[in-house]
């Protein structure tokens, strides 16, 4: 009879210890599922809140908050399956096992920011060029892709980067800018691929894409104007490394004829000549930034030596803080 009660014992014990068990998975698995009907709001909540007029004019204002840190990176000039040939004055070796580097590179770099919401400006020249040449055919280019492989490494490499970008930050919006003067229309239609398989793959990364070659977006009330800085057919020189009274006027006409209304400074990002610089007057600023892949044969020896990296503004409030990714 003794040997019983005690079985019996044990067994409630047991069953106390499996309910209480049974009950915390229940709690964890119930909370799992309140944070995720959580995020799944807020990202419904940022989605009403972009508006998009027509003309693919981009605008976005973001939950607002002092302390709300938004990592504004530009993705310039990535020309995967551009070749720097061994006459080059400096060496620049890249390929998508050196590409794969640099991104990853820039990940680390990230991740010690530990932004809240990150916006990628793809920016025009994501691939290098099609056959063999530049968008306008007007001479060759070293090369170490094919057109498919330009084309399928730039998807796979962006699309991890993105990925992990999603480990970081909690909200990812991309921006693609049209109009580079290497991959034209054979880039544009490739980064468009990209960008369905982004939207069919995370739903929680919003994409956006414009052909023009101006667009612009307001950040906190503050307006941002993206541009690759040169055109793949009719434009006859770039946008300037600095800010002259030509390009300025350029801008601001352009702002009028679209009716874009702001505040305070417009802030012009544009890339195509790989450096770094930044120059202002009293209603705008105007910045140029590096290129992932950085110097060609015909830049090494026609300009400066240039670092290779990712530019980036760091915004917090109403306040920017511009640097770089050397990668």
């Amino acid at each position: 009879h003794l040997q019983q009660l005690q079985l019996e014992n044990k067994e409630s014990l047991y069953m106390k210890k499996y309910e209480a068990g049974e009950l915390e998975s229940i709690k964890k698995k119930y909370f799992e599922l309140l944070q995720k009907n959580y995020d799944l709001t807020e990202a419904m909540n940022l989605r009403e809140s972009l508006k998009i007029p027509e003309g693919f004019t981009l605008y976005v204002d973001p939950i607002s908050s002092q302390t709300k840190k938004i990592l504004n990176l530009y993705v310039s000039d990535l020309h995967i399956g551009a070749r720097v040939t061994n006459e080059s004055l400096y060496p620049n070796q890249y390929n998508y096992e050196e590409v794969k580097r640099r991104l990853n590179e820039v990940l680390s770099q990230i991740k010690a920011i530990k932004p809240n919401e990150i916006i990628i400006n793809l920016m025009g020249d994501n691939i290098d060029g099609m056959d063999g040449f530049t968008a306008r055919r007007d001479h060759p280019i070293p090369q170490n892709m094919d057109n498919k492989e330009q084309a399928n490494n730039f998807i796979s490499l962006m699309s991890d980067f993105v990925f992990n970008l999603r480990g970081i930050a909690k909200n990812i919006i991309i921006y693609s800018i049209g109009c580079g003067n290497h991959d034209g229309d054979f880039g544009y239609v490739v980064t468009n691929w990209f960008l369905e398989a982004i939207k069919n793959k995370f739903d929680d990364v919003l994409v956006y894409a414009s052909p023009r070659f101006l667009a612009s977006y307001k950040i906190n009330g503050q307006l941002w104007v993206i541009s690759h800085g040169k055109a793949e057919a009719y434009q006859k020189s770039n946008l300037p490394l600095t800010l002259d009274e030509k390009t300025k006027n350029f801008i601001f006409d352009w702002l009028d004829s679209e009716k874009i209304e702001f505040d305070g400074q417009v802030h012009v990002v544009k890339g195509d000549l790989h450096s770094e610089a930044y120059t202002s007057c009293r209603r705008m600023d105007y910045r140029s930034v590096l290129s992932l892949f950085g110097d060609s044969d015909y830049a090494q020896y026609n300009f400066p030596i240039n670092n290779h990296g990712m530019s980036y503004d760091l915004i917090i409030g109403q306040q920017i803080l511009r640097g770089q990714f050397y990668v």
